[in-house]
């Protein structure tokens, strides 16, 4: 099973069902992430297992964020907030390499 880092504010947010859409980009571990796969998402003191259900690629943020809710990727922000955070968390040389959202379904 892969295992993805996260901050602590996301994985809460995935652990209580309002984050559904986690958003990577294209890195080759990343790239073979495949629907129907599960991950174990780690914070600092906790983990949890995942199901994929669904895998979309975007040539960028924008590109991505034009299709996805923007309140999945990161609740209570519009649009243009998420793509701050996200511009903040991965310079163009890394956005280059394509842009997965990974559609993300708590195990119970």
């Amino acid at each position: 099973m892969r295992t993805l880092n996260i901050k602590r504010t996301y994985f809460d947010l995935i652990q209580n069902g309002r984050k559904t859409v986690e958003v990577r980009v294209g890195y080759n571990s990343i790239q073979r992430i495949q629907q129907g796969e599960q991950l174990l998402i780690q914070t600092g003191g906790g983990e949890m297992t995942v199901n994929v259900t669904a895998v979309r690629t975007y040539k960028n943020f924008e590109a991505m964020l034009a299709t996805e809710h923007a309140s999945a990727i990161v609740p209570g922000k519009g649009s243009a907030e998420v793509l701050g955070i996200l511009k903040s968390i991965y310079p163009p040389d890394k956005e280059r390499f394509g842009v997965y959202a990974f559609q993300l379904e708590v195990v119970a």
